[in-house]
Formats: C-alpha cells, structure tokens, sequence
C-alpha cells in the first residue's frame, strides 16, 4: 500500500491491522519501506527476540522438547514472566 493511501485511509488500515493482525508493507515509489504490525504482534516478536537470546530460556525449552509431553502452556508462561521482569 502506497505511504499516501494509507494517510487517506489510516483509520480504517489501523484497525485492520489490530484485529486481524495483519502487516500492511507500505511503499514509496514503488518499493515497501515500512510494515505497519500491530501492538500485540510488536510484543510477541519482542518476546520471541529475547527468548531466543536467553541460554537459560533456551535451555528449558530444549529440555522441554526432548520430554514426550512437551513443555506446559504454564511453564512456557512463567519463562515469559520471567523475560518480563525488569533486570531479567
């Protein structure tokens, strides 16, 4: 989407891109230079970032995956907890 339709258009792109959680790649002269992603995607890619550079999240999550149940949706919940925490 052109820079300029989606000026004209930007409450109804914003919302969209809210609810459905769709990334709309904005484009000047033709080339995308901007994605516009919502709020609550920004902080799971976030999240995802920090866990992939933490060797202790990660470590659990590989032993997690070498169990035959997986890792819990709780255990997986107190890890973003903890990611969360200021100083973590």
């Amino acid at each position: 989407m052109s820079v300029s339709k989606a000026k004209a258009t930007l409450d109804e792109v914003a919302r969209q891109v809210a609810s459905e959680h769709d990334r709309v790649y904005l484009t000047r002269n033709g080339v995308a230079d901007t994605v516009l992603i919502s709020a609550e995607d920004l902080d799971a890619l976030e999240m995802t970032v920090q866990l992939l550079g933490d060797p202790v999240a990660m470590a659990a999550l590989a032993h997690a995956a070498a169990e035959p149940e997986g890792i819990s949706s709780d255990d997986m919940a107190s890890l973003m907890r903890q990611r969360r925490q200021p100083g973590a």
